[in-house]
Formats: structure tokens, C-alpha cells, sequence
């Protein structure tokens, strides 16, 4: 009787290692007097990968003979004459390959050994088992993109199957390789870690997955990550606030820094030479960004009414694509004055962008020059009318304001035909009593 056929593991793996088929024939009621025949077709894409053996049972003299060690099929594969009563088990080697779709099979049958019922093509169920076994699982090939050149992890259990109960990663880079990626790890549950390839170009992790059982079964496979673009940064815009600064006042230039293909990948240093005459009142801050996270931080730190330029100020990594305003306050000395105005450049570097380099050429897009600004300066006027009449002073001649400026009276008064307020329109006309 052939009593059974299984598989070991439950589950085949493609491309795997120690996986076979186990029969168990069991001979009852007397010595055999001819030879059983064992003939079974494998299932498509798995074959032989050595000759049956013999591995235990409660029968004696049984052995094997005629038995092929590569193809599909058990053909011509005996069992001598005169086994005793008992058990026969027989392991059966096989390779799965990375084709094969299934692991059905109905085909394993015994005949001969003096059984009359079991002769060849004999149909009884006592001469033939029916197997179908799980499909065939896979350690798949993976592929990731990840942004170039930073510390990366891929979940490979995400992307390989999942009927391994309890499977194990390890990894399994050929002696030489070139092409593996740096730093490579991976934990028992399959996260892959690794520094990610540059920009267009490949590396891989090789890796094994294997069963729990023993002695386990193995296949392997290798992760291709690719590395994407590299982030790129700009500077969109720097705009003055308010649009024309006073002499003696403050304001403030807001920088708008673009992120492509983000996040950044290493800190973006932000650099401002203030025009002379203006100074610092505080740190640069982050007024807007796609996402939280973003922060400033000076080295050395900014000084109040003192420092002239934010180089040393950086903006941590991992800005998020779009557009990030970034505020610089400034105060302005009450002895500039600028009728034409005043420019002010602004660059960034680093970020991860290779076009924005900490040290060299800069691409023009990690630079940005405001506006012109008019310093404005409210001079003093001195003038000499008649006595004791109604007169008026246009004022727009002594200032560093532009046109259509807006002037109001903040007090005084004049002396003559008693005190008098001074009034003015909005265009600079001052009038008063003498």
C-alpha cells in the first residue's frame, strides 16, 4: 500500500535548498515475492535533484535500485524483492524551480511486489495516493528608489510571501561583489538597511530567506535600489518689508526657498551680507513651510543690533518639497539714506543639491537679490517768510523718500500773531502763521 506522499516543507521555495518528497509504503500480510515498482511524474518545473534513498521504516531489506537521479519522473525506480512486513519510508530529493506555478500531483503509484490488485496502471487507492501541495512561494527580486546618497531601508517582507511562517532574512553578498550597496543589514523580519546609490545609479542587497525547518530551506534574492534625483533648492524670491525702509526704523527681508524632489538631505546654509548700515535684530525664522519640522539655528549666534550677516545660519535637513519662507529682521541706522535704494543678495547652499555646492560655482538659482530699497531720511527744512503772515513750505525737497511718500504734522508750533498748530497735506506742503 502506498500510504502516503508529502512534502518537506509543507510549502516549497522556488529556487530552494533540502526540499523532497517523503513516501511511506507499507507491506502487510507477508514477505515480498517481486520487485515494487515506484513511478510518479513530478509536477511541471520540479525535478530530481538526486537519487531516492531509503531513510527508515519497520521493514527490513528494502532497497532501492533502478533509480534515476535528475528529471521529472521516478521511472524504472525499484524496490528489491523480499522486504518484510512493515513500513517503507523513502525521501525523494527534488529542485523547485523559479518557474514552477504548482505543486499538484496525482500521478504517485506502487506495483508489483507479488500484490495481485497492485499491478501496473492498477486504479485501486491502495495503489496510488493523490498530492497536491501548496504552490510554490518565492524570495522575490525587490526594486526601490530612494533619494541618493543617505541612510535607506527597504521592507522586504512587504514585496516576498507570506506563507514562511516564521522565515528568516540574513543577508548574503557574494564574496567580491561591486556592486553592493554601503553599509548593508538586515534583521531577522527583513528590513534592509543601506546608504542609498547616487543620483541614476544602482546597488544591491543580497539576501537569503529561509524556513525554520531543519535543516532549513533557503533561496535567495537581491534588492536593486536605484537612486532617485537629488533634492534641489532655490531661492524663489526676497522681498522687503515694508517696501521702503526708514532711516532709524526696521524691517525685515523674507526669503522664499523653493525644495524639489525633496526632502533636503543635509542642512541649507543661508547667506546675507546686510548692506552697510543695517543690521541684525534677531536670528533668521521660519515664517511658512509645507510641513513642521524645519528649524534655524547660528553659529556663532546672531547679536542684536550687531551682527551684519546670517552666514553661520543653517536650516536643518529634511525640508519638504515645496516653498519655504524664511524671515530676516533688520534694523536700519538713522544716518543712511538712499534716494536710488539699496540691493541685498541673498544665497543658499548644501540641502543635498549638487548644483548648489557649500564650496564653488553656484548654480544661479541659489542666489537671489531683492528689490532696490529707498532708504528714507526726513531732513530738516529752514526757512525765512514775512512776519506775523499765513505761509506754507513745501518739505518733499529735503527727504530721501519717493514720490507719493505721505507726510502728517507731529507737532510744534509757530510764534507771531499767537500760537499756531502747523497742518500739512499728505503731498508735503507744510503750512503754519509766521
Amino acid at each position: 500500500t502506498l500510504s502516503s506522499k508529502t512534502a518537506t516543507p509543507a510549502v516549497f521555495v522556488k529556487g530552494g535548498t533540502n526540499q523532497k518528497y517523503t513516501f511511506t509504503i507499507t507491506v502487510a500480510g507477508a514477505t515480498t515475492t517481486a520487485p515494487i515498482l515506484l513511478t510518479d511524474t513530478l509536477a511541471t518545473g520540479i525535478t530530481l535533484s538526486g537519487a531516492p534513498t531509503v531513510v527508515g521504516g519497520t521493514a527490513t531489506g528494502a532497497t532501492l535500485s533502478s533509480c534515476p537521479t535528475s528529471g521529472a519522473s521516478l521511472a524504472a525506480c525499484s524496490i528489491a524483492t523480499g522486504v518484510s512486513t512493515g513500513t517503507i519510508i523513502i525521501d525523494v530529493p527534488v529542485n523547485v524551480g523559479d518557474t514552477t506555478t504548482t505543486n499538484a500531483n496525482t500521478t504517485a503509484a506502487i506495483s508489483g511486489g507479488g500484490d495481485p490488485v497492485c499491478v501496473p496502471g492498477a486504479t485501486d487507492s491502495k495503489c496510488k495516493t493523490s498530492f497536491t501541495g501548496a504552490a510554490p512561494v518565492d524570495a522575490a527580486a525587490v526594486t526601490d528608489t530612494k533619494q541618493p546618497n543617505i541612510p535607506s531601508t527597504t521592507n522586504l517582507a512587504t514585496s516576498n510571501n507570506t506563507a514562511f511562517p516564521g522565515a528568516v532574512y540574513t543577508l548574503d553578498t557574494p564574496v567580491g561583489a561591486t556592486d553592493a550597496c554601503a553599509a548593508p543589514s538586515i534583521t531577522a523580519a527583513g528590513v534592509a538597511s543601506y546608504t542609498s546609490p547616487a543620483s541614476g545609479q544602482t546597488c544591491k542587497v543580497y539576501y537569503k530567506l529561509c524556513s525554520t525547518a531543519t535543516p532549513p530551506v533557503c533561496d535567495t534574492a537581491v534588492l536593486t535600489v536605484t537612486g532617485g534625483p537629488d533634492p534641489k533648492i532655490e531661492v524663489l524670491s526676497k522681498i522687503a518689508t515694508p517696501t521702503v525702509f526708514a532711516a532709524g526704523g526696521t524691517g525685515s527681508y523674507a526669503v522664499t526657498i523653493k525644495v524639489t524632489d525633496g526632502p533636503t538631505t543635509a542642512a541649507i546654509n543661508l547667506n546675507d551680507n546686510l548692506p552697510s548700515g543695517m543690521t541684525l535684530t534677531g536670528a533668521p525664522t521660519v515664517t511658512s513651510t509645507p510641513t513642521a519640522g524645519p528649524t534655524i539655528t547660528c553659529s556663532p549666534v546672531i547679536v542684536a543690533g550687531t551682527s551684519t550677516s546670517t552666514s553661520g545660519c543653517t536650516i536643518s535637513s529634511g525640508v519638504a518639497t515645496g516653498n519655504t519662507v524664511i524671515t530676516i529682521p533688520v534694523a536700519i541706522s538713522a544716518t543712511v539714506s538712499s534716494a536710488t535704494g539699496v540691493t541685498n543678495t541673498v544665497s543658499i547652499t548644501g540641502g543635498g543639491d549638487p548644483s548648489c555646492p557649500t564650496t564653488g560655482t553656484l548654480d544661479v538659482k541659489c542666489s537671489n537679490t531683492s528689490a532696490p530699497v529707498i532708504v528714507g531720511n526726513a531732513a530738516d527744512s529752514t526757512v525765512t517768510p514775512g512776519p506775523n503772515i499765513a505761509s506754507s513750505t513745501s518739505v518733499t525737497g529735503n527727504n530721501t523718500f519717493p514720490a507719493g511718500a505721505s507726510y502728517t504734522v507731529t507737532g510744534g508750533t509757530c510764534a507771531g500773531k499767537g500760537p499756531a498748530t502747523p497742518t500739512t497735506n499728505t503731498t508735503g506742503t507744510l503750512s503754519y502763521t509766521t
